[in-house]
């Protein structure tokens, strides 16, 4: 065992200086000397004021206490950290994510990161994104050009989604029209007379207009109209009718139907319904007219009232037409 072995001598001098002879605490002390060993073989223990380990440590070894004792031990690096121990040094470092970069996605982080990246900002087209970051209800996304999306917002009426040729799309409130008439309609032979309506079945932009014979368009675009004409004739000869489109005032070239109304037989005059339709295009707020000719004179536009006892059957109006603007964008 190695001991060290420590003598506690009297602290005055040996001899008296006066008398010259050996000091009363020196002849105590010889007389049973005081001494005491230490032994260097342990470890002081933390208790006593030491570390309680007899090896000595390695570059970066920390004293890390273990329930009541020291261990020595290094720091353990996590994922993306490195640790570089030296003498009387110990260097942590970033070995993960050294720099960010959301490229073009338009997103960028949301703070000063320390820990987790939290990114904000809106995702731009090219990263699969929308680069939009609210929507109303009913909202449609479209591409308005090369990789860049827009927002049409839904229209504010019944409406149906069309496309122009450029690719882009809208919303289209349609317009459109039904109408009838309930009165017969005579006019003086070979006289071109407008045709008039007094009722009307449904209406979205389209009106009839004043004088009555007039249908006003409120929306410019591209419409179709359709009619159908009850004809009858008095004579016991056919008589040649004529109907034709009149725009602003305006007779609209190629536009002219000819039909032969059957002679009246007997009691019972002759019939003939002539309907067809017509596509034109219209500018806002025109008007049009469909204007009837009688060549003898003998005929009209009439109406059939409804039965009243078997067969029954609904009333013939004099006129029936329909408008509407469903046919182009």
């Amino acid at each position: 065992m190695s001991m060290i072995t420590n003598i506690r001598f009297p602290t005055s001098p040996f001899l008296e200086p006066v008398t010259g002879r050996p000091s009363r605490e020196w002849i105590i002390w010889l007389q049973s000397p005081q001494f005491f060993q230490i032994s260097m073989n342990q470890p002081l223990n933390p208790s006593s004021g030491g570390t309680g380990l007899s090896t000595l440590p390695t570059n970066g070894q920390l004293l890390i206490g273990n329930n009541g004792v020291y261990n020595l031990a290094t720091l353990t690096p996590g994922a993306g950290i490195s640790v570089t121990n030296g003498a009387g040094s110990i260097t942590v470092s970033n070995t993960g994510v050294l720099s960010f970069s959301a490229g073009t996605t338009g997103l960028t982080p949301a703070a000063a990161t320390t820990g987790n990246v939290v990114l904000a900002g809106v995702l731009k087209e090219v990263n699969g994104g929308t680069n939009n970051s609210s929507y109303a209800t009913g909202d449609l996304l479209y591409a308005s050009a090369v990789n860049t999306l827009s927002k049409l917002p839904k229209p504010s009426a019944t409406s149906f989604l069309i496309m122009d040729s450029a690719g882009a799309p809208s919303w289209k409130n349609p317009k459109y029209g039904a109408f009838f008439d309930t009165t017969a309609q005579a006019a003086a032979a070979n006289t071109p007379t407008p045709i008039t309506i007094n009722s009307t079945t449904y209406s979205n932009g389209i009106t009839i207009g004043s004088p009555t014979s007039r249908v006003v368009i409120s929306q410019a675009g591209l419409y179709d109209i359709q009619f159908s004409i009850q004809f009858a004739n008095t004579d016991s000869s056919e008589d040649d009718v004529f109907v034709w489109f009149r725009v602003n005032g305006n007779d609209v070239a190629d536009s002219n139907s000819r039909a032969s109304v059957p002679r009246r037989r007997g009691t019972t005059n002759g019939h003939l319904i002539l309907a067809l339709n017509f596509f034109y295009q219209f500018a806002a707020n025109d008007y049009f007219e469909l204007v009837w000719m009688t060549q003898g004179g003998t005929s009209s536009l009439e109406i059939i009232p409804a039965s009243t006892v078997a067969p029954i059957y609904p009333r013939s109006p004099s006129i029936i037409l329909t408008v509407n603007n469903n046919i182009s964008a």
